[in-house]
């Protein structure tokens, strides 16, 4: 069973070839499900933990990535849900170079998947990373389809930079950890 799409995401969004990947396509170990054991591993607790933004606005993805810097936390701002799948990916694959991720803010309508198609192929590989959702249409469906990914806070667009922030306190409380 695939938990995510990541191996295939990955490649698209990056053009690389992962380790596990030969020359003709096959594939020396079960890529397309990742291994969450390397979550809390020694060599990924080098890194400060960061915080994914994952928006297709780009005033806004570069709003939200440059205030969260402003506080001292590292910040990857990603422009779809397959990506943000892929940066997942990078983080269990790579955790010595790429790092943790603390906490995911995921805007739910994205092109390609949403932010919580996005956040469901995650959390099938049991990735319990917190998350918080931000949407312009909040809804009922919306607040149950965030809950069954394990949203903490639905934010409903335009929000307050404060609302932001008081959730990564909330969820990030020392980021060096």
């Amino acid at each position: 069973a695939r938990c995510i799409g990541t191996t295939q995401a990955y490649r698209e969004d990056t053009g690389a070839r992962l380790d596990s990947e030969h020359d003709d396509g096959r594939h020396a170990r079960h890529a397309n499900c990742l291994t969450h054991g390397m979550i809390g591993s020694k060599r990924s607790a080098r890194r400060p933990a960061m915080i994914v933004v994952a928006e297709d606005d780009r005033d806004l993805r570069d709003t939200l990535t440059e205030l969260l810097s402003r506080e001292g936390l590292p910040v990857l701002g990603v422009s779809s849900g397959h990506r943000l799948v892929s940066c997942v990916a990078e983080s269990l694959i790579h955790p010595e170079t790429f790092g943790r991720i603390a906490l995911i803010i995921a805007d739910v309508k994205m092109p390609g998947i949403s932010g919580l198609e996005a956040m469901s192929r995650v959390r099938r590989c049991r990735v319990e990373t917190p998350l918080v959702v931000i949407t312009a249409n909040p809804s009922i469906r919306v607040e149950h389809a965030a809950a069954a990914v394990g949203a903490h806070a639905v934010l409903k667009k335009p929000f307050k930079y404060a609302q932001v922030a008081e959730w990564v306190r909330r969820l990030v409380p020392d980021p060096r950890v």
